[in-house]
């Protein structure tokens, strides 16, 4: 049976937390990228549900591919069946090195890990539902980061334009599942979000050939725009 726009009663009880979730997503991505060179960082000490995080590197790609494993063990409180349960996912350069969960507090780059499990964490720790298109910044301060090294405050969920659709997008036992790409976004390109809206931001991001392959040093496509 189709579960596109069913709808559920918003004041229903508290969340359901699916451990078995963690393997049926382990299970999607270790069967969807079997054979390929495949790390995953387990997070075992956490505030809200622990966030895994799966990196890939396919061959002959100039990127690797990292995937949230935890994100939903808990349904957002979506009015529609099939927007409750996400996953993240991210490209970045096949240079940047994440050999094991022990030494991530110590690797240059860090900031990638905490901001996916931040993100990944922030409808259950704050009662929020993310969507297409919706953002999250780092912190209430607008010109504070996700961390040492990281010019950027805010992300934006979108599609994956590089994924296919059989990855993305998956059922288990208690309902589809969508993995949305995070673009980090610089404080000005989310300020011109709040004040210009969603389709400006995203006529900006296509001007400034900004692809979900993370780019530390990529235009800033709303630097220079006048109020």
């Amino acid at each position: 049976m189709s579960t596109e726009n069913q709808h559920l009663d918003p004041d229903s009880p508290e969340k359901e937390i699916f451990a078995d979730q963690y393997d049926a997503v382990y299970d999607h991505y270790k069967k969807a990228f079997e054979g390929l060179d495949h790390l995953v960082l387990s997070e075992f000490e956490a505030i809200g549900p622990p966030i895994n995080i799966h990196v890939v590197s396919p061959p002959d790609v100039p990127f690797r591919v990292l995937l949230t494993e935890g994100m939903s063990v808990s349904p957002m409180r979506s009015p529609f069946v099939n927007k409750q349960y996400m996953e993240l996912s991210m490209l970045i350069p096949k240079d940047i090195h994440f050999m094991a969960e022990a030494l991530v507090d110590e690797h240059p780059q860090r900031w990638i890990i905490d901001m996916l499990r931040y993100v990944a964490k922030f409808p259950h720790l704050h009662g929020a539902v993310l969507d297409n298109g919706h953002s999250v910044q780092a912190d209430d301060n607008p010109f504070e980061s996700f961390g040492e090294n990281c010019p950027f405050n805010s992300v934006i969920l979108l599609p994956s334009t590089t994924l296919w659709d059989e990855l993305t997008n998956f059922v288990t036992d208690h309902g589809p599942i969508r993995i949305m790409s995070v673009l980090p976004l610089f404080p000005e390109e989310m300020s011109y979000r709040i004040r210009k809206g969603l389709s400006s931001l995203m006529d900006r991001i296509v001007e400034g050939q900004v692809t979900e392959l993370l780019d530390m040093h990529r235009k800033n496509t709303c630097l220079e725009i006048e109020e």
